[in-house]
């Protein structure tokens, strides 16, 4: 966007649009004569299915042969020639000629129209974007991505200065963190309409917007709104500044507002750059059609928060991420299909009782220094990922009778606080004695690091030891459960993973597939030196092993480098039912030169 204001340029529309209003037009010429189409839609117009022409000069039928020649598409569905004067049967024969195996549906030709010399302006015409039709200026305004700036034109202000208030998607940019009311007078437009209905309003503030002036364009919206709400404050600021300001605890006073009931929306998606949120109290949520999802991301809460079936009966969907302020959080909610908990600063109390629960993901949100209070009641979970600390004295799961994957925390092949990170590992996995399908998150990395600290529950900080003195491989797991499909996503770093695959394998030798997800090697990282522990070869039980039902290998990002290779080798010998390996590469001469066969 320019600064300012911006406006609706008709260069600026894209191809689909461009090629719709092209096929709407009666004068295909007076398209193709207009400077903004001999600019930017040169090519456009000649590709559309059909095609009006009104010839002014009876000895010469160029542009339409000219326009038949240069047509891209693969048939003209309608070709209409009307010929102002009288034609000559040379120009008549020239571009009839070039139509005929173009023309696949209808041709209508008519010579001397006297009707069409008093319809038609004199000259040649041109494409002027107020004489649109309404419908075709309507499609253009649900299609933009900036109804402000459409507002603006001085052309919407003329002609269409109601008409883009109908359209069910309303797209808001602002510029200005302390005056929404282009927000509020475009909504309040759409109010004066009885039969107004919007299917999605995303607002994006570029700076801070201030608590008053978000309440006061969410008032008005709250009883319009019968779709999707969006609203991202702070859209400026980079994605790792949002980060930093998490991890590092910077407090900046920006105000609370108090989210009005929707209640004809269905989903709410809030990314609010710590701007303070007030969640409604029990109950106004419960008129139908009901909340379906609800998405809470870069937010300041404060103390607790409760959503209850009396205050959202029907949501399906909950997103809390990157969130600051929330110590206590209570969910009861029948209907919740999918909870995702990840990065929840300050959180010591969790108490969810969602009973219809498929997917459950709580991921790096509690910290072992401020001890917390967990208690999940999920028994219907088939998906559960779990990256936080786990002690089993604090957090309470109920069984989970029809689970069928499970994503553990972090395990560490290699360094001295191995150990510790990995028991935490170890205390989640010994909940479930039978998993059909397991996902382990191996790290690899030249130096330690150490899951959680006082700043931050979810960060991970960079200590000083390295791998040298870091033997025995793994410490600190020593079991796995009962598993059919492994997935191991390894964060190697540019490392060596041989070994740690064959130690893990050797611990769940009945499993009958394996998939292997090798992450990109790490960038600006230390590298891996040719006396790196890694290279060390596995142990003795971790190559005497048999993988006796194991019949399927996926290996994701294989670059067939000789630890690759040598890693290969070995599985094969340790899986005699081995019956197909897929490698996935994004090198192409990897998957050139690269030939397995099995006996």
């Amino acid at each position: 966007m320019a600064d300012g204001d911006g406006g609706l340029e008709l260069s600026d529309l894209p191809d689909d649009i461009l090629a719709y209003i092209l096929d709407q037009l009666k004068d295909t010429h007076a398209a193709a004569r207009t400077s903004v189409l001999s600019r930017r839609w040169r090519n456009l117009w000649a590709r559309i299915p059909r095609l009006f022409f009104w010839n002014r000069q009876p000895h010469d039928s160029s542009h339409v042969s000219d326009a038949l020649a240069a047509h891209a598409a693969s048939a003209i569905t309608q070709l209409n020639v009307m010929s102002l004067y009288s034609a000559t049967p040379d120009a008549t024969a020239s571009w009839l000629r070039v139509a005929a195996p173009l023309v696949s549906g209808e041709l209508c030709f008519v010579n001397r129209n006297p009707e069409t010399q008093t319809t038609m302006a004199d000259g040649d015409g041109g494409l002027e974007l107020s004489d649109l039709p309404d419908d075709i200026l309507a499609y253009i305004l649900d299609q933009l991505k900036d109804t402000r700036a459409a507002a603006r034109t001085s052309v919407l202000s003329r002609r269409w200065r109601n008409l883009w208030a109908r359209i069910p998607r309303l797209f808001f940019r602002n510029h200005q963190p302390h005056d929404s009311s282009h927000v509020s007078d475009a909504l309040a437009a759409h109010a004066a309409r009885a039969d107004s209905a919007i299917t999605q309003l995303t607002v994006m503030s570029l700076y801070s917007a201030t608590p008053d002036d978000t309440a006061s364009w969410l008032r008005v919206a709250a009883p319009l709104v019968s779709g999707e709400l969006r609203f991202r404050n702070r859209s400026m600021v980079t994605i790792s500044t949002l980060i930093q300001e998490l991890i590092q605890q910077v407090v900046e006073e920006r105000g609370v507002f108090e989210l009005p009931c929707f209640p004809k929306a269905t989903a709410i998606r809030l990314s609010l750059g710590f701007l303070g949120l007030s969640l409604p109290p029990s109950g106004v949520f419960s008129a139908q059609p009901a909340l379906r999802e609800l998405r809470l991301e870069y937010v300041q809460l404060h103390g607790e928060c409760t959503l209850d079936d009396a205050m959202m009966p029907f949501l399906e969907e909950l997103v809390i991420f990157r969130v600051r302020g929330l110590a206590n959080l209570t969910v009861k909610l029948k209907s919740l299909i999918q909870m995702f908990l990840w990065e929840i600063l300050d959180l010591v109390r969790l108490n969810a009782v969602v009973p219809g629960l498929k997917n459950l993901c709580v991921r790096l949100s509690l910290s072992r220094w401020n001890l917390p209070s967990v208690r999940i009641v999920a028994e219907a979970v088939e998906d559960f990922s779990w990256g936080t600390w786990y002690d089993p004295g604090f957090v309470e799961l109920s069984e989970m009778p029809y689970l069928r994957m499970v994503t553990a925390p972090y395990v560490f092949p290699y360094g001295e606080h191995k150990v510790e990170l990995n028991q935490n590992c170890q205390r989640f996995l010994r909940h479930f004695s039978r998993i059909h399908s397991l996902m382990l998150l191996v790290k690899f990395t030249p130096d330690v690091f150490v899951a959680v600290q006082k700043i931050s529950p979810f960060s991970l900080v960079l200590l000083s030891s390295k791998l040298d003195d870091v033997w025995p491989l793994m410490e600190g797991i020593t079991r796995l459960p009962d598993i059919t499909v492994l997935y191991l996503h390894l964060a190697t770093q540019g490392h060596t993973y041989g070994a740690s695959v064959l130690h893990i394998l050797a611990m769940c030798t009945g499993i009958s597939k394996l998939i292997l997800q090798i992450q990109a090697d790490f960038e600006g990282g230390i590298p891996c030196s040719v006396n790196c522990i890694c290279h060390q070869p596995p142990s003795q039980g971790a190559q005497n092993f048999v993988v006796r039902f194991l019949e399927e290998v996926e290996i994701k990002n294989f670059n067939g480098k000789k630890h690759e290779l040598d890693f290969v080798k070995v599985l094969f010998k340790a899986a005699p039912e081995l019956r197909r390996m897929r490698f996935m590469s994004t090198e192409f001469h990897v998957l050139r030169t690269f030939s397995i066969r099995t006996a």
